[in-house]
């Protein structure tokens, strides 16, 4: 059942693939997954845009193919922005590889979302 909008004192929500995400994985999961998830994300929109909208997720495994993703889900899908990490693997997001993504958000005039997530490990903490 779903409850008339404004009951719950929430009268629209962003929906976004979360943590793990896919900036983890290897570029050609990370590639399906997110397009997958922005699919589904786009076609939920669509079916209740008075009660939902949505945030691409970002395949920052793929910066380039990160950033077709990102126009892919704005343009066709109607997503309002992109959700992200701070970190790949051992890249932090201003990792020059990572431009792509952040120039095309620039172009698209959408905003990134940077999802918390748990620091990399820390070398010295076993010396």
């Amino acid at each position: 059942m779903t409850l008339p909008k404004g009951v719950t004192g929430t009268d629209i929500q962003v929906l976004s693939l979360t943590t793990p995400a896919v900036q983890c994985l290897d570029p050609e999961p990370a590639i399906e997954l997110a397009r997958q998830a922005n699919d589904l994300i786009g076609e939920t929109v669509r079916r209740c845009p008075d009660r939902f909208e949505g945030f691409a997720t970002i395949l920052t495994p793929s910066p380039d193919e990160a950033a077709r993703e990102l126009e892919r889900a704005v343009t066709k899908l109607g997503c309002k922005g992109g959700m992200l990490f701070g970190r790949t693997r051992d890249r932090n997001l201003d990792y020059p590889d990572f431009l792509p993504i952040s120039e095309m958000a620039v172009n698209l005039r959408v905003p990134l979302y940077l999802h918390p997530q748990a620091p990399a490990f820390a070398e010295w903490l076993t010396g």
